[in-house]
């Protein structure tokens, strides 16, 4: 669903952990398993 979006696929990648911290926890678990899938696929993800 994630890599049919281009919008969000380029916010999920570009999220920080550091900007992350105000977002709810749940959100956050999300965006962080999403990086983590999108890593093992060979994406760059920022850290």
């Amino acid at each position: 669903e994630v890599l049919k979006s281009p919008d969000i696929l380029t916010n999920v990648l570009n999220s920080r952990p550091t900007t992350m911290q105000d977002w709810p926890q749940e959100q956050r678990q999300q965006v962080l398993a999403l990086q983590s899938a999108l890593l093992r696929r060979g994406y760059r993800v920022a850290h």
